[in-house]
């Protein structure tokens, strides 16, 4: 609930992938929530949007783009 005022009831693990920060590394993990209670708002992301698979270029990170196309390989082999 911390990054965007929801409660997932069900979610799968997608990926997860190394990142630099200036004084040390982190691990981020991505998930992807197929059901949840709430209304998602921006509670530290400057927005949230929803965009088209072919708009990935759009996003701020590689790291993130790299994410979502993960996303959509698991989506289209059927672990979705």
């Amino acid at each position: 609930k911390e990054e965007f005022g929801i409660y997932c009831k069900k979610f799968k693990f997608i990926i997860r992938l190394p990142i630099r920060l200036p004084h040390k590394k982190k691990l981020i993990h991505y998930y992807f929530c197929e059901d949840w209670k709430g209304k998602p708002e921006s509670y530290e992301a400057e927005k949230i949007f929803w965009i088209d698979p072919k708009e990935f270029s759009i996003l701020d990170f590689e790291i993130d783009r790299t994410a979502a196309k993960e996303f959509l390989k698991m989506l289209k082999k059927g672990g979705i």
